[in-house]
């Protein structure tokens, strides 16, 4: 049982820090251009069902972890919206 949660904590902080640096760049950049607004609206349907589902089973280190991606896929969409009109 440690052994499968140690696995799902790693995957989960993996899955975390391969948003950080789209989330950084778009924000260092200004640069929204090639980042699709479907794209992105997608992986926060996906990231809300990973989150409805990790509640339900009690599974801590999906539900956390997919809080932190929701939150990057957010702001990844507020600065699609909002540099998009610059």
């Amino acid at each position: 049982m440690i052994v499968s949660t140690c696995i799902g904590v790693l995957a989960s902080l993996c899955g975390v820090c391969a948003f950080c640096p789209q989330v950084v760049k778009m924000f260092r950049t200004k640069s929204v251009t090639t980042v699709s607004i479907y794209w992105i609206l997608s992986l926060m349907m996906g990231c809300l069902l990973w989150i409805f589902y990790s509640y339900i089973a009690g599974d801590w280190p999906i539900f956390i972890s997919n809080l932190f991606i929701g939150c990057m896929l957010s702001s990844m969409c507020y600065m699609k919206i909002a540099y998009s009109k610059k």
